[in-house]
This record gives C-alpha cells, sequence and structure tokens, in this order.
C-alpha cells in the first residue's frame, strides 16, 4: 500500500519513514537478514538543509558524490558484461556529465521537464550490489509566494519570478534505518550544487522508495528513533499544496484513477509554459501536478474508458510492440520492431537496445526483463527486479524517454499479487498515462504468468503530470458533461 510523508526537514523524514515502517510494516525473509519492509514509500522534505538525524547510525556523513568508492556508496559491475566497480558521480557525471548539461538546460529553459540524471545502467540487474538509487529528477517552480526580483538584461532592468529547484529520487529499496539519512542528504548536496550553479533558490526533496524496509536486528534502535518528537506525525496538505509538494491517488481500477488525476490536475494545477510550445502553439502552455503518485489496486479489471482517447485495438498494440516488444525470452535484436521514425521504444531500452553497446563499452547486450524474471522465479521477494529505461544521452535529446524505470516486486499485503512500480519524469494526463497504464499492466501481467504470481498490481509515480491547454476543452467535458436541453432530453 503506498504511503506518503510530509517533513520539514531531513532528520524529521528520517523519524517519520522509520516510524512508517514500524507500524505498516511486513516481516520477510531476506539474503541478509531478516526485514520489515513496506512498498512505495513518497518521502518529501520541504525545507532540506544536510543533516544527520537522531539515531542515525553514521557518526558522520559519507558524501553522495564522493567520486571514490567507499564503505557506504559503492556500486558493483558484472563479470563479461561491464566489470569497473563504480560510484554514483560516475554515474552522474562519465561519460557524459548529465549534471552539467541539465543545469545548461534549466538556465535557458526553466520550465523543461527534461533534467533527469539517469544512475540505473541495464546490467545492474545482474549485479549483487547493483545502486538503490535508479533515477534523479530536477523540476525548476517559481517560488510559492510569488514575489518577484529585479534582474538586469541589455535593456534595462525587467521584473522576474523567484525560482526553486525541486529534486525527486526513484530508489528500488533503501534500508531506512542505516541509509535513508544518507541518501536524502545526497539529495540535498546535489540541490545544493544545481542552486549555486543556476542562481535559483531551494525548493523541496523527495524519495520514492519502491522498497523501504529496515532489518529486524536493528528494530529496537528503530523504536527508540520513532519515540523522538520527530516521529508524531506529519501534516496533511491541501489538494492545492500536494500538486506542487507531492500528492497521491489511490483507487481500484485505470478509468477512476484517470479521471481522478484529471480533476485534481485540472481544477488544483499549476500553470506553466512548455517546451512543445515552441513546435505547437496550442501546447504552449499546461497545467500539471508535481510528483503525482497513483495507485491502482485492480488494474487488469474495467481497463477502458470509453472517452479516452484510445481504441481497444491501439492499447493492446501499443503495449505489444512499444513496451514488451516479443514474448521471447530473451529477446533478439530483430525482434524488437521500430516505426518510421522512432529512436527508441521502451521495449527496446529494456531489452535490446543497440547504442548500449557503444556507448558503456559493454561486452554483451543485456536483456533486462529477461533476467529480471529470473530473478524472480528464483526468489519472489528480490528487491533486484529492476529494469532501467532512461539512458544517459537522453539529457541531450529534445524528446527523450518519458518512461525511466521500473522494479517488480511481491506485495507486502498480498504475497501472490505482484507489483510493478513505475518511475516517469513527463506524463501527458489526457492523451498518454491511460495508454501507458494500460501497456503497463500487460506488462505486469505477463511477468507474473512467467514467475507464478497470481495477480498484478501498479504503482506509478509522475514527476510532472500535465494536461496541455489543447485538451482543457475535451477535459472539462469529460468531468463536467453538458446537461441536454428540456427538448434533447424528450427527443
Amino acid at each position: 500500500m503506498a504511503s506518503l510523508i510530509y517533513a520539514k526537514d531531513i532528520p524529521e523524514a528520517y523519524a517519520l519513514a522509520n516510524n512508517e515502517i514500524l507500524v505498516r510494516g511486513v516481516e520477510a525473509a531476506s539474503e541478509r537478514g531478516n526485514v520489515k519492509f513496506i512498498n512505495d514509500l513518497l518521502v518529501v522534505v520541504e525545507r532540506p538543509e544536510v543533516a544527520l538525524a537522531e539515531g542515525s547510525p553514521h557518526a558522520f556523513h559519507f558524501s553522495l558524490l564522493a567520486e571514490t568508492p567507499n564503505e557506504v556508496w559503492r556500486i558493483g559491475g558484472v563479470t563479461g558484461v561491464f566489470e569497473r566497480e563504480e560510484t554514483y558521480a560516475d554515474r552522474f557525471r562519465k561519460p557524459l556529465d548529465q549534471i552539467g548539461k541539465g543545469v545548461e538546460l534549466i538556465r535557458r529553459k526553466p520550465y523543461s521537464r527534461r533534467f533527469c540524471v539517469s544512475v540505473a545502467r541495464p546490467w545492474d540487474v545482474l549485479s549483487r550490489t547493483p545502486p538503490a538509487l535508479m533515477e534523479i529528477y530536477v523540476q525548476v517552480l517559481e517560488a510559492a509566494d510569488a514575489d518577484a526580483v529585479e534582474q538586469e538584461d541589455g535593456g534595462g532592468r525587467r521584473r522576474e519570478e523567484r525560482k526553486e529547484v525541486h529534486v525527486t529520487g526513484f530508489f528500488r529499496s533503501v534500508d531506512v534505518f542505516n541509509y535513508l539519512n544518507l541518501n536524502l542528504n545526497g539529495l540535498c548536496e546535489l540541490q545544493e550544487l544545481i542552486c549555486r550553479e543556476t542562481g535559483y533558490e531551494k525548493g523541496s526533496i523527495a524519495a520514492h522508495l519502491v522498497n523501504a524496509h529496515y532489518y529486524l536486528r536493528n528494530e529496537r534502535q528503530v523504536e527508540k528513533v520513532t519515540s523522538s518528537a520527530e516521529a508524531r506525525g506529519a501534516t496533511r496538505k491541501s489538494e492545492r499544496e500536494a500538486v506542487r509538494l507531492g500528492g497521491l491517488i489511490k483507487t481500484e481500477h485505470l478509468p477512476s484513477g484517470w479521471r481522478e488525476t484529471l480533476e485534481l490536475i485540472y481544477r488544483q494545477g499549476l500553470q506553466t509554459e512548455t517546451e512543445w510550445g515552441e513546435v505547437f502553439e496550442r501546447k504552449r502552455r499546461a497545467k500539471f501536478a508535481h510528483r503525482l503518485l497513483l495507485e491502482i489496486e485492480r488494474p487488469s479489471e474495467d481497463m477502458e474508458d470509453d472517452k479516452a482517447p484510445f481504441t481497444r485495438k491501439y492499447l493492446e498494440e501499443y503495449a505489444l510492440r512499444y513496451v514488451l516488444g516479443t514474448t521471447n525470452l530473451p529477446a533478439t535484436e530483430s525482434e524488437i520492431l521500430y516505426e518510421e521514425g522512432e529512436a527508441y521504444t521502451y521495449a527496446s531500452r529494456a531489452r535490446y537496445e543497440p547504442a548500449d553497446m557503444g556507448f558503456f563499452e559493454l561486452k554483451k547486450p543485456v536483456d533486462q526483463l529477461y533476467h529480471a524474471i529470473e530473478l524472480l522465479r528464483k526468489d519472489k521477494r528480490t528487491r533486484r527486479a529492476t529494469i532501467v529505461i532512461s539512458r544517459p544521452w537522453d539529457i541531450l535529446s529534445e524528446d527523450p524517454a518519458c518512461l525511466r524505470g521500473y522494479v517488480f516486486h511481491a506485495d507486502p499485503q498480498d504475497p501472490e499479487a505482484l507489483r510493478i512500480t513505475l518511475f516517469m519524469r513527463s506524463n501527458d494526463a489526457y492523451g498518454a498515462t491511460l495508454a501507458n497504464q494500460f501497456a503497463f499492466t500487460r506488462l505486469a501481467e505477463f511477468v507474473a504468468a512467467k514467475t507464478g504470481f497470481e495477480s498484478v498490481k501498479l504503482t506509478l509515480l509522475a514527476a510532472n503530470m500535465h494536461i496541455y491547454e489543447d485538451a482543457f476543452e475535451f477535459v472539462e467535458g469529460l468531468l463536467k458533461p453538458k446537461m441536454p436541453s428540456f427538448g434533447e432530453f424528450f427527443s
């Protein structure tokens, strides 16, 4: 069951997250000791500053940006594929400086949705020590108080809204007691670096933990942490605040989740300029929700909405060709099909991406989906069944992948249900998300059938879930259907 925590600072976030697992967690066995865990915890920190929380086991801070491996940040290679040991700094900056390119991008276009740092790699699914952090998304927002500052330009002084940098990390798995504090500090450090380079102010940070756990051997220490004042409870947010900091929608079926999403964004969404407006006039502006977490409990039932702009034929074809690619395991290059003009598909990125060999200097390609299925066959509770769709070169693209990665994992409350959790940097609420979720459900059903699960559930975090202005009229009609006239009613 997905959950959302708002915290004023990092120590409070640390205490609240540990408390959430203590109260709601389910016990399970793991390779490194028995754990208590929950799935899909979104932790939002409103005013982040690097700090070590009371009770955190690390006596000093290990920087996420460290350039040499240390006892905390060390990413293992894979024999016969990619054999070098790496740090997060390597993943951020080599062989392409994603942070530097992203900073350049938001200086030019603060409203861009393209500042993503691809951290995970295709071979991580084979690694014994893959990174916990898979992806980072950076969103610039106008300051909430909307004060303006004066800036100098060639024509003299002009007024400009203050801008804030908001950072979101997507983590496949985190030992919350031992490492959440350091991971949040790491996101905060990255935020500070970006603010120094751009001159923008600090906004919030957030971490989506697909598997949030602590080891039972640490439970007494966790109880001490959660007895502190910081663990007394998080403040609820209004819808207006939620679309800025992060919101949660829970529902049974895809269509109801779609309609609730449209309702929230259309009624309460933040307004912004878009890069697509440079190409399409009627997409120049959009309304959006920042960090919208959507949980669908029964996505395989009642999958269509008769008001959605998709046919069943299109949905099934999109799911097979663009997302799954082929039902064969493992996939071959010839089985991944592209339409004219496509540089990639979600299937190619997951299963056979030709560009990987040269860019990463791989010794052989990796079908991530095949290996994730093999992991689940061996252990349904694995925390390593991950797929990365993003690539470092996306930061240079005008049309980077919206889907950045996903994780398959057993549901804590229903161990016979396979949950797929996905992270999207950007998602069109009217024109794409329902088709995306249909296809992701079909993908999860395929994996469930291969691994012995009986049903599937879906969780999606969209860092920017939006409605373009050219869809406003359609959305308004869908949310508030026109009443027939007296004559029309009786005719």
